[in-house]
């Protein structure tokens, strides 16, 4: 990792200034310029490589660093003024001092390219778990809008997953199938279920873009799912954890909250595949996060202080459950400082360094099998139960959870077409609990119910 890191550095930032540098040997002052702006670079070099090592030293529990776009473009304004300020100052009509200022210009802008270059390749060195998903990236026949217009484009890909052989459920007119809503991490499951049952066509994102399909986030899913909207795009099935859903909300022109249990995930939590911790407590991990377990020492690992990443997203919640009254420490985030001149602090993604620790659904580390660093990454097992997909249907890993699909039973319908959509929804509850459901549950990266 190190050389796919020094190699470019070097080529393209020691050498270029060190022919400045003695190329202009004669002139002290412009010597001191190269040579300041120079060790400058080494120096943030330096701070991304050993950044975790430096954290560790001076006990710093915030990534206090400029934000990426920022720190990079403020760094090659500055060393291209430099260059150019240089430039300037060298230029004199004579070939050879035209000669030394195209040479400074090229030094700067190899500088700068070197940085972008180092930085991103060690950035890539880690795997991120992010906790998040793009919807786009999920509509289930990968037709999308652009200006308002419907942009088809042959071969496009989605993400979401489809069966090896033709569905044995399939709804002909897609104004009488089901609407479906839920939370945003259970959308690639909406979408995967819609393009094995639904007409191919395009599905929007919103209620605004008039779609049957959407991932609107458990606060807003409920919202749509308990008033009364246009009947066409109201949802009639819910995908939620438990947790998130009201049962005892007073529901308009219904009886109440019907829950199937259609699949099953987990809280997980993971560290660097070179820790040699494996397992943890629960007890173990609320006293990590609550800032009373400081170093894996303790834990049985090495003399390292415990990089705790508090990613957010939707498992936010389901982490905040189990903590329970337990304290929970502040977040590891970033202050950026924007080009207005104000700063504001971002909670982190967990990066896998070798003293971190993060936690996630099963589901978004699932989703990163196919990156190359994958194999860095453990998650632990807990209370010695790993989250294993036999571990988790059996109910023995202790942070397992059922995803439901919740119903408004008796529902009156206004007419005959919301009436047919609610068998609609019964039936392709039937059908999701089938075998081929339970596959499509699976093949996205959730466990099996049945």
């Amino acid at each position: 990792m190190f050389s796919e890191i020094l190699v470019p550095y070097f080529a393209l930032t020691v050498i270029p200034f060190c022919i400045l540098f003695f190329a202009n040997s004669e002139k002290p002052k412009l010597a001191r310029i190269c040579a300041s702006v120079l060790v400058s670079e080494t120096l943030l070099f330096t701070y991304a490589v050993l950044y975790p090592t430096i954290t560790q030293v001076l006990n710093i529990d915030f990534d206090i660093r400029l934000s990426g776009y920022s720190f990079l473009l403020g760094t090659a304004f500055i060393v291209l003024l430099i260059c150019l300020l240089t430039m300037l100052r060298m230029w004199k009509p004579s070939k050879e001092a035209r000669r030394k200022a195209f040479l400074s210009l090229v030094s700067g802008i190899g500088i700068t390219l070197a940085f972008v270059i180092c930085a991103t390749t060690y950035h890539n060195s880690h795997i991120a778990v992010k906790n998040y998903i793009y919807l786009e990236d999920y509509v289930p026949f990968g037709l999308r809008k652009r200006n308002s217009e419907l942009t088809v484009q042959s071969g496009l890909k989605t993400l979401a997953k489809s069966l090896d052989e033709p569905s044995t459920l399939s709804f002909q007119n897609r104004h009488l199938a089901p609407s479906l809503d839920g939370a945003i991490q259970y959308y690639p499951l909406i979408s995967a279920f819609a393009r094995a049952t639904y007409p191919p066509g395009y599905y929007g994102l919103n209620y605004y873009d008039d779609t049957q399909l959407r991932g609107s986030g458990a606060k807003y899913a409920l919202d749509w799912f308990f008033e009364e909207h246009d009947p066409e795009y109201t949802a009639n099935i819910l995908f939620l954890r438990e947790q998130d859903i009201p049962t005892d909300q007073e529901i308009e022109n219904g009886d109440g909250v019907e829950l199937v249990p259609i699949a099953k995930d987990a809280l997980v939590f993971f560290v660097n595949s070179k820790n040699p911790v494996t397992n943890l407590s629960q007890d173990d991990i609320r006293a990590i996060y609550s800032g009373q377990i400081k170093n894996w020492q303790s834990l049985g690992g090495k003399r390292q202080k415990i990089k705790v990443y508090q990613p957010g997203g939707e498992p936010e919640e389901w982490f905040k459950s189990f903590m329970g009254n337990s304290p929970i420490i502040e977040p590891i985030g970033t202050f950026n400082l924007h080009f207005s001149l104000s700063l504001s602090f971002d909670v982190s993604e967990y990066e896998n360094y070798k003293n971190a620790i993060g936690y996630s659904s099963r589901f978004f580390v699932e989703k990163l099998k196919d990156d190359p660093n994958f194999n860095g990454l453990r998650m632990l097992s807990i209370d010695g139960i790993a989250p294993t997909p036999e571990n988790i249907a059996s109910g023995l890993y202790p942070l397992a959870d059922e995803i439901y699909a919740a119903t408004i039973s008796n529902r009156i319908s206004r007419d005959e077409n919301e009436k047919t959509r609610y068998e609609n929804a019964d039936t392709l509850l039937e059908w999701i609990l089938s075998e081929q459901g339970q596959e499509l549950v699976e093949k996205t990266g959730y466990v099996r119910i049945r």
